[in-house]
């Protein structure tokens, strides 16, 4: 993450999946089972946190373009970056929901939320209870900055024509709030 980013020929950078259907959909349950004792599980959470910290506090912007889930460790990533936009379709769900499997999010998501939440009462339920939002929803709470409305079928099918419009919007934010 510091090697792209402090790279001098990128001003601003973009985070969006290839696949419309999820953003980023967390860790792998399986790579936390993996951990025999906890300090494993503390590295683990420790070496996520400072990659998320390297990207939040990046004197270079970088947007998170959010179409499908973005959930757990997604959320986490999302949050990290300065400025957040999400496809508006039921698709797009955006949640802790490790607490339903008695897990903490271990890379800031906690913080990050009760930072950016416009309210700490909606951001405690959000937090403790896994229950995933909406976009709107999200957008409403302070958690996204922008919603992205889908298109509709054309010469591609109506996921891909959203996805490239995303990533577009996203571009154009990213090159936007670098020159501010």
């Amino acid at each position: 993450m510091s090697k792209a980013l402090g790279h001098s020929s990128i001003r601003s950078a973009v985070i969006i999946s290839g696949n419309p259907e999820c953003f980023i959909a967390g860790a792998d349950i399986s790579m936390l089972a993996a951990c025999k004792c906890e300090e494993e599980f503390y590295k683990l959470s420790r070496e996520a946190q400072e990659q998320l910290s390297i990207l939040e506090h990046s004197s270079k912007p970088v947007v998170a373009a959010i179409m499908g889930s973005c959930l757990g460790g997604g959320l986490e990533l999302a949050l990290a970056c300065q400025y957040r936009i999400a496809v508006n379709d039921k698709k797009t769900v955006i949640g802790l929901p490790e607490v339903k499997l008695g897990i903490l999010p271990g890379a800031g998501g906690i913080h990050r939320v009760l930072k950016l939440s416009n309210s700490y009462l909606d951001a405690i339920q959000f937090v403790l209870t896994g229950k995933n939002i909406d976009a709107k929803k999200a957008m409403k709470s302070g958690l996204i900055h922008h919603v992205v409305e889908p298109l509709g079928p054309g010469i591609a099918p109506a996921k891909v024509r959203t996805r490239d419009y995303l990533e577009e919007v996203a571009i154009d934010v990213a090159r936007q709030v670098h020159i501010i």
